[in-house]
């Protein structure tokens, strides 16, 4: 069953202020328990969750449930639609201009070259960044200026509207 934008973006805002306990930006893991490959999905290293841009938004559609003993947080690996992508695999998705932002539905993937992030309505957003090292809320305008904890981290390029994400509430 397809996640609704809206819950993803609440997940995501939650997992951004702590709800779940800490979280922790990084591209690589040394525990590869299931074969899922090296990209952090949800990953409890014994101190926080830890994330890259895709493992953030593919975790919260596979179903993270903040749970410390399993796989992904509690997620099952590539399912509800979402497939194993990066950010160029999301990238893909993303064919609108960063300029028409604001039309945008909560839950659009946001995407610029070599990062994604959410965009959950009213300018407002939230990603796993190295910028910030953890999963952060921030803003994006239509000119495609990206904020991050009110520090600016260059500009998104484009969004879109995955097909596993219900954009019909």
């Amino acid at each position: 069953m397809a996640i609704t934008g809206k819950d993803l973006c609440q997940k995501a805002i939650d997992i951004a202020t702590g709800v779940y306990g800490q979280t922790h930006y990084r591209l690589t893991s040394n525990k590869d328990d299931d074969g899922g490959g090296a990209y952090n999905i949800g990953r409890w290293d014994g101190e926080s969750f830890c994330f890259d841009c895709s493992g953030l938004i593919k975790s919260i559609i596979w179903g993270f449930s903040g749970d410390k003993n399993g796989n992904y947080g509690g997620a099952s690996y590539n399912t509800n639609g979402c497939p194993d992508i990066n950010d160029a695999g999301f990238g893909q998705y993303c064919n609108n201009s960063i300029s028409t932002v604001n039309t945008a539905p909560p839950g659009a993937v946001l995407w610029k070259n070599g990062h994604v992030g959410i965009y959950c309505g009213n300018g407002n957003t939230v990603e796993c960044s190295y910028n910030t090292a953890r999963v952060s809320k921030g803003t994006v305008q239509t000119s495609g200026a990206r904020t991050v904890e009110g520090t600016s981290y260059g500009n998104w390029e484009a969004w879109g509207c995955p097909s596993f994400i219900n954009y019909t509430e």
